[in-house]
């Protein structure tokens, strides 16, 4: 992951914030650079592109993806991504 992903990444799961837990959310992006990043972050498995409102594209971040993105000390939600039990 890019520095510039891992922004994007760590902003779309509210992070850093003071409890240092993650909450996916979907980010919504115009077509340009942040979009062209979050495409290669889905390119690379990270995110899922779900859906193009308005001319804003709607990603989100995969149970990999957002893994990927916490640093050392930070956990994600633990109702996130039940299916996988958020592991970290």
């Amino acid at each position: 992951m890019t520095s510039a992903q891992l922004f994007l990444a760590r902003f779309s799961l509210g992070l850093p914030n003071p409890n240092g837990v993650g909450r996916p959310r979907v980010y919504f992006c115009p077509k340009g650079e942040e979009e062209a990043a979050w495409r290669d972050l889905a390119d690379l498995g990270y995110a899922t592109l779900s859906d193009v409102r308005g001319g804003f594209f709607v990603y989100s971040l995969n149970p990999s993806g957002a893994r990927a993105a916490l640093l050392p000390g930070e956990t994600l939600d633990r109702r996130s991504f039940v299916d996988t039990a958020a592991r970290t």
